[in-house]
């Protein structure tokens, strides 16, 4: 159900990049997991920093990408 969700965002807003005017932008932004959050739960210390996601989140606002995905490819443990 996840893949669905995401896809379907991702769809959506390579689509809508295209029929935006006057210089509006959109993204999808992909966090991961985030470090503090699974320390908090017990995961251990696998994530990424919060302040490495809330540039991901800077870069969707502030930056000059149209209708891509930021975020951090999916990293598996071996």
């Amino acid at each position: 159900m996840l893949s669905l969700t995401n896809a379907g965002l991702q769809g959506f807003a390579g689509t809508a990049a295209m029929q935006m005017t006057e210089g509006r932008r959109v993204n999808v932004v992909s966090p991961p997991l985030v470090r503090e959050t699974a320390l908090r739960i017990g995961w251990g210390p696998d994530g990424v920093p919060a302040a490495d996601v809330a540039r991901q989140y800077v870069e969707a606002v502030e930056g000059s990408r149209n209708g891509e995905t930021i975020g951090y490819p999916v990293r598996r443990a071996a």
